[in-house]
């Protein structure tokens, strides 16, 4: 699934947004007649809070050499250099800083911030525990410091962190948020949804556009798509151009059935958007599903072996594609996808079996083998292995594989068991049993078959047409 780019690991400290200005050259700068040093950390200061730290910095070099151990000129020197966009600058001075006044929550909380910029989660997580040990009730620690520990895997204690933060403070927005997000890795839906809700009944019409989606992607993941849709389009009001929003709106109107409002939203995402990566892959993905569905299968073929190219190991993109290229008939083509689908060792049990059936056709009678090697493997506890291993068997022209008598064997076993509902299980067992020349039983099972699926259908029809012609008085001479 589509997702927009993570919650930062915000420190509970506001200090204005960064400038991102190159480096001051300090001597650019000039002068003025000499001040106390209490003058110049106040000029430094006041130049900070006006969002000017290019003037800010000289002034404060000049405090410091001045006051060399004082911690609050270490701190705004650090300060500026986060503005100016040099944070291995900034974190050197702010490390100085917590060296001159260790419980200056402050500092620590933005050498925090500073150290995660840089990578080094662990001395950001050591700096945000030296927070909370300080201020226990501080609500805006313990949710950075939940935070944290999300960013670095650490489940139980993300968990622990969050929820002491919503103790703290039951009306902290950020706390329910980051737990959403912690409770959605873990695989606790409801719960995440729930944290979301919280979150969303908190900030009212000032929810992030984020929380929208992050809502929308929960809500799908539990099969929800009507709510889903709902919250994607209260993010899409708040940010009516954001290409993301626009791919996840896309895929939950192909999940609905509403193709044409899925292909203007996916459109629009293709319009804007570009690159690699597993995020484009899916875009691209999306967009070939529905063209196909919407009946323009060359569209679809382009955008899925886009799909490919952007994320190699995206084995829903390797799948699609070769399931168009079979369905189409382009035997040559889909073989190549398959082999490559394979080599990412992305495939299902049913397209191993397609392409060692493809390798027999085109006469790689190693590659068919391979095929079946890895099909036998899998066959043992995996139902959906063993039955693909059972048609290979029947289907296959290689007497080294074909063995219709242990097929028939395997799947009398499968559609009494755990296949038993699935209609393909039965049409396979009819095909054997026909082989054999037991044409009563052949029927019977296919009519098994028949009264799983939509007579209708493309399954029915198939269906019926296997049985006819195996009942025939050609098929039984």
């Amino acid at each position: 699934m589509l997702a927009l780019a993570a919650l930062s690991l915000v420190a509970p400290l506001c200090l204005g947004a960064c400038a991102q200005l190159p480096p001051a050259d300090e001597g650019d700068v000039p002068v003025v007649e000499p001040r106390s040093a209490s003058s110049w950390l106040a000029a430094g200061a006041q130049a900070l809070a006006a969002g000017e730290p290019t003037r800010a910095l000289p002034a404060l070099l000049r405090y410091r050499s001045m006051a060399p151990n004082s911690a609050t000129g270490a701190f705004l020197e650090g300060v500026a250099r986060l503005d100016l966009g040099q944070p291995a600058w900034a974190a050197d001075v702010l490390e100085e800083a917590v060296s001159l006044s260790p419980n200056d929550t402050a500092a620590l909380s933005l050498l925090a911030r500073v150290s995660f910029e840089l990578g080094d989660g662990e001395r950001g997580v050591e700096l945000l525990e030296q927070v909370v040990s300080l201020d226990p009730e501080d609500a805006a620690s313990q949710t950075a410091l939940g935070l944290a520990y999300l960013q670095l895997g650490e489940f139980g204690e993300s968990y622990r962190a969050l929820m002491a933060a919503v103790a703290s403070d039951p009306e902290r927005a950020s706390a329910h948020v980051g737990l959403g997000r912690l409770l959605g890795m873990v695989g606790d839906l409801e719960a995440a949804a729930l944290a979301y809700r919280t979150a969303l009944d908190l900030t009212g019409d000032q929810a992030d556009t984020s929380l929208h989606v992050s809502m929308g992607h929960v809500l799908r993941d539990l099969d929800r798509p009507e709510e889903a849709l709902a919250s994607y389009l209260r993010a899409r009001a708040n940010a009516p151009n954001d290409p993301w929003i626009a791919a996840n709106l896309a895929s939950t109107f192909f999940d609905l059935g509403r193709l044409d409002e899925a292909r203007d939203a996916i459109e629009l995402a293709l319009s804007q958007l570009s690159g690699d990566g597993l995020d484009m892959a899916l875009v691209h993905l999306n967009h070939g599903l529905i063209m196909e569905a919407l009946g323009d299968p060359e569209a679809g073929l382009e955008s899925l072996r886009s799909a490919v190219l952007a994320e190699p190991a995206l084995g829903r993109a390797q799948r699609a594609l070769a399931k168009m290229l079979l369905d189409l008939g382009r035997d040559q083509e889909a073989r190549e996808q398959l082999v490559e689908g394979l080599a990412h060792n992305v495939l299902d049990e049913q397209l191993v079996l397609e392409l060692a059936l493809l390798h027999e056709r085109f006469g790689d009678s190693q590659g068919a083998r391979q095929c079946a090697e890895i099909l036998e493997s899998a066959a043992a506890g995996h139902p959906r292995a063993s039955l693909a291993y059972a048609e290979l068997r029947l289907r296959s022209r290689q007497a080294e594989v074909r063995n219709a008598q242990a097929a028939e064997r395997d799947l009398r076993v499968l559609s009494a068991g755990p296949m038993h509902s699935h209609a393909h299980a039965w049409a396979l067992l009819g095909a054997a049993l026909a082989q054999r020349g037991a044409m009563d039983e052949a029927a019977a099972a296919i009519d098994r078959g028949l009264a799983l699926v939509d007579e209708s259908g493309p399954a029915g029809k198939r269906y019926r047409s296997q049985r006819a012609r195996l009942l025939s008085p050609a098929a039984q001479r």
